[in-house]
């Protein structure tokens, strides 16, 4: 009962060591059962198994955590190393966005795995190689700077960035093009089937869709020339400012007929003063 309170509490648990192999050490618990702790097991630090004698000794007396129980069998499998924090959870709990020197080793399908110059194990995904969304490879020969952006969920792993060095350039694309402003001195970069490119920043862009034209620009647009817009949103996904000049073209026709509506009644109203006066007069 106490093996299964143990098992199903996660407690740690004291034990003897009895017998030390190259697969792991044999660690008796209440002089009645005997725990395997696999070489993988004794330490976050990798063990090889002609060093294993090194670390451990008959007789001592150590602290471990029961992982895996079979009633039937009264096999019985226990850790030590998750009694511990990794050294990289360590680290991590007091390094956030620390920027560390990594050589990446290996390339799996969508991450990179590596070790920094301390010896850490890290992990990067491809997505986190560069904000432009069609770069995702590095060389396995180079070393990088990158950030530290936690812990992965192996937890012997930190999880790290090399597009976090720098902010991502759309947010800034999209402080320079706030919604409903307008702009009304664009210069044409190139025209595509899509539309005109107006502005581009890393691989971020400024685009007035050919929906967005009304006919006369359509006809006279051409690459160096002048054109206004309004912003009208975000393509978050392609990383693109949809920029509307039919709109603001149609809100300035609104505003010149506001304002001569305007003119009128004050006229109207200044006119029918001055026949007030004079009649009066």
């Amino acid at each position: 009962q106490y093996i299964i309170d143990s098992f199903n509490s996660k407690k740690e648990i004291e034990g003897t060591i009895i017998n030390i192999k190259d697969f792991g050490i044999f660690v008796e618990i209440q002089n009645s059962y005997d725990v395997l702790i696999p070489i993988s097991e004794c330490s976050w630090k990798k063990i090889s198994k002609n060093d294993i004698t090194n670390h451990f000794r008959l007789g001592d007396k150590i602290k471990f955590q029961i992982i895996e129980f079979n009633k039937k069998n009264k096999n019985i499998v226990g850790s030590i190393k998750i009694t511990t924090d990794s050294p990289e959870k360590e680290f991590a709990k007091n390094n956030s966005n620390k920027v560390l020197e990594v050589l990446f080793r290996k390339e799996l399908e969508n991450i990179y795995l590596g070790i920094t110059n301390t010896g850490l194990k890290v992990v990067m995904s491809k997505k986190d190689i560069s904000w432009d969304k069609s770069n995702c490879e590095i060389s396995l020969k180079n070393r990088y700077n990158v950030k530290l952006i936690g812990l992965s969920s192996m937890e012997d792993t930190l999880r790290v960035s090399l597009k976090h060095n720098s902010e991502n350039p759309w947010n800034i694309f999209k402080e320079k093009y706030k919604k409903g402003d307008k702009y009304p001195d664009l210069k044409i970069i190139s025209i595509d089937d899509f539309g005109l490119l107006v502005d581009e920043y890393e691989h971020c862009k400024a685009v007035i869709p050919k929906s967005y034209l009304d006919e006369e620009f359509k006809a006279a647009s051409k690459v160096g020339s002048s054109i206004s817009g309004i912003v009208e949103k975000y393509d978050d996904k392609n990383q693109k400012i949809i920029i509307n000049q039919k709109k603001l073209e149609k809100i300035r026709q609104e505003e010149a007929i506001n304002s001569f509506n305007k003119s009128q009644v004050e006229f109207k109203s200044t006119l029918g003063d001055l026949l007030k006066n004079k009649f009066n007069g």
